[in-house]
C-alpha cells in the first residue's frame, strides 16, 4: 500500500485526525491492520495511533505496542465503530 493511499483510507474513511505526521484513531472506532509476512498475516489491533516517518509505518496500539512497518507490508485495514452496548 502506498503512503498516499494510506493517508486517504485513515483520514476519509477511518475519521482519524492528523497530528504533524501521526493519524489518531477517533474513540469511537477500532483501527485493525493487516500486514503480508509470508503465508500467514500479521493481524495488528486496537492502534491509537498511526505515524508515518521515512517510509515507515509505525502503528501504536491501546496496549502501547509498537509495530514497525514498511507501506509493502501493509495489505488491508479494518475499521470498525465501537459499540456502545452490551453486545447481545
Amino acid at each position: 500500500m502506498n503512503l498516499k493511499a494510506l493517508s486517504e483510507i485513515l483520514t476519509k474513511h477511518g475519521g482519524c485526525t492528523r497530528d504533524g505526521q501521526a493519524y489518531l484513531v477517533p474513540p469511537t472506532s477500532t483501527l485493525t491492520m493487516y500486514a503480508s509476512m509470508g503465508v500467514e498475516p500479521l493481524i495488528i489491533d486496537r492502534i491509537v495511533r498511526v505515524e508515518v516517518e521515512h517510509e515507515l509505518v509505525i502503528a501504536t496500539t491501546s496496549r502501547r505496542e509498537r509495530y514497525v512497518l514498511t507501506p509493502d507490508d501493509l495489505s488491508v485495514l479494518r475499521i470498525a465503530s465501537v459499540d456502545s452496548g452490551a453486545g447481545y
